[in-house]
């Protein structure tokens, strides 16, 4: 009987995800850092329609709220998940199983949620659900496949696509084979420093159970340039239109994607996203966003030294030591109980520049690795993080605070302009593709002789990418005019190095 029913629950999820579309949702489970395809206002009114009957137990209500939210975010699988809830609570286990599916078909994956899930009761005892939950992984696989298809589609099918079984990453990439491989090279080698660095708690993936959903598959995509902003304004519509400049992408933990516009402090970021919710996930927890946004910022900007990654300050903690000399730094505290809506809304900038700075100055203590290990062990304690740093660092917190600030204003400015006076390539550059800025103009001969062309991408200096201006320009700030270095270059899809002699910037 189980085989039977499992053939037929793949036929009715491979059905449904054929007419699948591709939609960003919000779900009521886990905070999100992405927007909704319906406006905002709109959708937190549907929600907190659905939400209130939940918490008044009016599950008949809860329906009809959800029903009508359906209507309108119709891939959403929050909604075909909480439908299953409300039918289950209202007695009704092969409906409750039918909304079940379909959100299975729609993205959910989370089966520890599942099986511990109280509204979902009577829907587990139901023969279907018992052998969806024994072929968990199978199902999951006929989404995964499906959605695939779905991004080739949307990203009309030329793009290159590998799969990292190490890392258990989907690719889909409009990079040069070369930029792809350099960015594929740079992916596992923040992997190991993360694991090493950070979430020592997630064992290698190849060690892991099949069963284990830490090790989920991630779709990352690399599009081009025109692809991106017809990607960003479809997500981000009309509401994203004041910021979009700042809008490099997102990685979508229930829909298992990676969108970045660049492969330098974008893809960096996102990525650690994806390995911060898998450890997320492997200990059933869901950090505050000043503690995801703050570890994934920490690997935008890097060095290699003595061949290990090392992060570095940048033009982030330029913010935090400008804030730290006018003494308007949140204290620890403000900033740990930051609301997403607060965190991402009013003064991004600074709140991003501080949670980086503070997760920098916990890793130059050599205290990140040990300060993670008791948060996630003692998170139902304190899930704001803030007595695990007191804790590693053995200061009451006021003194942390002060600290801090001392710390921030010791940092070295990093150079985040170009300006008269600092050293220059005598070439004018633009914002490339992706994969680092490109020559627009060359003012210098013997840049000319050196094998440069307008056209070609800087995609790093003395081995160290540059793969946006803002590398670039605090690369950069660590050489004196006159000094000669190694520029690595892209033409077209041939790769090659110059050697430069740097200059004084003209005024």
């Amino acid at each position: 009987m189980t085989g039977k029913l499992l053939i037929n629950m793949k036929r009715w999820l491979h059905t449904a995800l054929l007419g699948a579309m591709l939609v960003l949702v919000v779900p009521i489970t886990h905070a999100q850092d992405r927007p909704a395809l319906v406006r905002e206002e709109d959708r937190q009114e549907l929600q907190q329609r659905w939400l209130d009957a939940f918490a008044q137990e009016d599950y008949a209500e809860a329906e009809r709220a959800l029903k009508e939210h359906l209507a309108v975010e119709s891939e959403n699988f929050v909604l075909h998940y909480n439908l299953a809830c409300a039918r289950s609570m209202q007695g009704d286990a092969d409906e409750a199983m039918q909304y079940l599916v379909s959100a299975v078909a729609t993205g959910f994956s989370d089966l520890e949620h599942m099986r511990n899930d109280p509204h979902l009761e009577l829907a587990r005892t139901h023969p279907d659900c018992i052998a969806l939950m024994m072929n968990w992984n199978q199902a999951t696989r006929v989404y995964d496949k499906d959605h695939l298809a779905q991004l080739k589609k949307q990203f009309d099918g030329r793009y290159q696509q590998v799969d990292d079984e190490s890392l258990r990453l989907h690719y889909l990439a409009a990079l040069d084979p070369g930029s792809f491989e350099q960015s594929r090279l740079e992916i596992s080698a923040i992997a190991a420093w993360a694991q090493r660095e950070i979430f020592v708690d997630l064992p290698a993936l190849d060690e892991m159970d099949p069963d284990d959903l830490a090790g989920y598959w991630v779709f990352v995509v690399l599009p081009t340039p025109e692809d991106f902003k017809t990607w960003a304004s479809r997500i981000y519509g009309s509401a994203g239109k004041g910021n979009f400049f700042g809008v490099g992408g997102h990685y979508s933990h229930d829909r298992k994607e990676l969108i970045a516009k660049d492969i330098g402090a974008t893809l960096r970021h996102e990525f650690l996203h994806v390995l911060h919710w898998r450890s997320n996930v492997r200990h059933s927890q869901v950090h505050p966003v000043w503690i995801q946004e703050g570890l994934c910022s920490l690997i935008e900007d890097y060095d290699m030294v003595n061949g290990n990654i090392t992060p570095v300050a940048s033009w982030r903690t330029n913010i935090v030591k400008r804030l730290a000399k006018a003494h308007k730094q949140l204290s620890l505290t403000q900033l740990a109980t930051l609301t997403r809506e607060r965190f991402t809304g009013s003064r991004p900038l600074a709140y991003y520049a501080q949670a980086r700075a503070f997760f920098l100055y916990l890793y130059e203590k050599d205290k990140l690795g040990a300060w993670y290990r008791h948060y996630v062990a003692n998170f139902e304690q304190d899930p704001t993080g803030v007595a695990s740093v007191v804790e590693v660092l053995g200061m009451p917190v006021d003194a942390i605070d002060a600290d801090f600030r001392e710390w921030a204003l010791k940092l070295k400015m990093v150079p985040d302009q170009r300006r008269p006076g600092r050293a220059s390539l005598g070439i004018d550059i633009a914002m490339g593709s992706g994969d680092g800025p490109v020559i627009q103009s060359i003012t210098r001969r013997s840049v000319r002789k050196a094998g440069l062309r307008i056209g070609d991408v800087i995609t790093a200096i003395e081995n160290r990418p540059t793969r946006d201006l803002n590398e670039l320009v605090r690369v950069l700030g660590d050489y004196e005019p006159d000094a000669t270095i190694e520029i690595s270059y892209r033409r077209f899809r041939r790769h090659g190095k110059a050697t430069v002699k740097l200059i004084d910037r003209a005024p």
